[in-house]
C-alpha cells in the first residue's frame, strides 16, 4: 500500500516563527523526508499557505509534490495546477496590499506580506492597544472588497489573509492531488496540519485518512492530535524506521 503524507509547513514542519522568514525545519527532519521521498511507495505532500517559490526553498527537496497558497499552485512529479486568475483579481489584491501598507504604516510589528496570490496581514509582534487598532484598519480596509465578493478572507494564528475569490482550499487541493495522481490505486493518505486552514482538509478527508492536528487540543476535525512539532516529527522518524529509513 502506498502511502501519501500531507504536510503543513509553518507550525507543523517549522515552529512558528516571530515572522515568515525566520521559520526553518531542521536538518535532520528534512534528512529523513528526503529518505522517504526516495521510497517508491511513499508520496510526501507539503502543502501550505506560502507561495510555492517561497516553499520550496524553505523545504529543498526534489521529486515531492509542493501545493502554495493553500492549494492554488500545486506543483511535482505529474502533476502541475496553477488555479486560473483573472487580472481584475490581481489588481483588486495590488490594491489592497498598498492601502494596507499605507494604513498601517507606523504601527510597530505589524508585516504585511506579498504571497503573489494573497496578502498576509500578521499581527503577532503587536502589543496592546495597538493590536486593537491594527486590527480594527485592516477590517475597515478589506471589509467593502469582501462584501463585494471581490476577495475571501482566511483568519490564522495571529494573521489575517486576503485571497482571491474562488472557491478552493486545502482540502480540495489534497482532494484534487489524490484523484490526479493514485486514482484507482490503494493508499494511506496521513494529512498533518496545525492551522485554521489544514480544517477544511480535516473535513475533506473525514473517514478516507488519517488526520492530525499539531498543537493544544480546540475544536477540530481532525481524528488525532500531537501537541507540537516535535511529535510530528517523532511521527516522521517512526515512519523513517517502518520502511528501513
Amino acid at each position: 500500500m502506498k502511502t501519501v503524507l500531507f504536510l503543513d509547513f509553518d507550525g507543523t514542519l517549522a515552529p512558528l516563527a516571530d515572522a515568515p522568514h525566520k521559520a526553518f525545519m531542521p536538518a535532520r527532519v528534512r534528512d529523513l523526508l528526503r529518505k522517504l521521498s526516495r521510497d517508491r511507495n511513499f508520496k510526501i505532500v507539503i502543502i501550505s499557505g506560502r507561495d510555492i517559490k517561497d516553499l520550496r526553498e524553505k523545504v529543498g527537496l526534489k521529486n515531492i509534490i509542493y501545493a502554495g497558497s493553500h492549494g492554488l499552485e500545486i506543483k511535482g512529479p505529474g502533476i502541475n495546477l496553477n488555479i486560473a486568475k483573472s487580472s481584475a483579481s490581481t489588481r483588486v489584491l495590488r490594491g489592497i496590499l498598498a492601502g494596507l501598507r499605507k494604513a498601517l504604516f507606523g504601527i510597530k510589528g505589524v508585516l504585511i506580506e506579498n504571497k503573489g496570490l494573497s496578502v498576509a496581514f500578521h499581527y503577532r509582534l503587536v502589543s496592546g492597544a495597538d493590536k486593537k487598532r491594527a486590527v480594527s484598519v485592516f477590517k475597515n480596509l478589506v471589509e467593502p472588497f469582501r462584501r463585494a465578493s471581490k476577495i475571501k478572507i482566511l483568519p490564522g494564528k495571529k494573521v489575517f489573509e486576503v485571497c482571491l475569490p474562488v472557491n478552493w482550499d486545502k482540502g480540495r487541493a489534497a482532494l484534487y492531488i489524490i484523484l490526479k495522481l493514485f486514482h484507482g490505486e490503494t493508499i494511506l493518505p496521513i494529512y498533518v496540519g496545525d492551522d485554521v486552514t489544514d480544517e477544511k482538509a480535516f473535513k475533506a478527508l473525514r473517514g478516507a485518512a488519517l488526520t492530525i492536528h499539531v498543537g493544544e487540543k480546540h475544536d477540530t476535525a481532525a481524528e488525532f492530535g500531537v501537541k507540537d512539532t516535535r511529535g510530528v516529527y517523532r511521527l516522521i522518524a517512526n515512519l523513517a524506521a517502518q520502511r528501513g529509513g
